[in-house]
């Protein structure tokens, strides 16, 4: 009877075990299943970053083309207002040179000590 007893237990220790093996093998292919999950999550989130960081760097550059056309713009204006102003300026001179001429000329009816005080 012992003898059967001990053969009982053994075969329980013997089913245990390969219970415990089944357990521990679903365990591992578990494990595995979810690192390579993880691996491939990790894969998709770094392409997409990647991607995303491709999209920023094309968004950038075109920004920064457009603020320097826009700038190049604005300094193409402001040459041409310049430009406006010296011609404005310099008609408004050669005017009262002009004009200061008449006044100095010995035909013009200004008393000459207008006329030398102009000079």
């Amino acid at each position: 009877a012992s003898q059967l007893s001990d053969l009982a237990g053994y075969q329980v220790i013997r089913n245990m075990r390969g219970t415990v093996g089944r357990l521990q093998n679903a365990v591992e292919k578990q494990v595995l299943q979810s690192e390579t999950r993880v691996d491939q999550a990790f894969q998709e989130t770094s392409m997409h970053i990647a991607a995303e960081i491709r999209n920023l760097r094309v968004t950038v550059h075109s920004q920064m083309r457009d603020v320097e056309r826009q700038f190049d713009e604005g300094i193409d204006a402001l040459e041409q207002q310049v430009d406006a102003s010296q011609r404005e300026t310099t008609s408004g001179f050669s005017a009262i040179l002009a004009r200061l001429d008449q006044l100095n000329s010995p035909a013009s009816p200004v008393p000459g000590i207008v006329r030398s005080a102009l000079m």
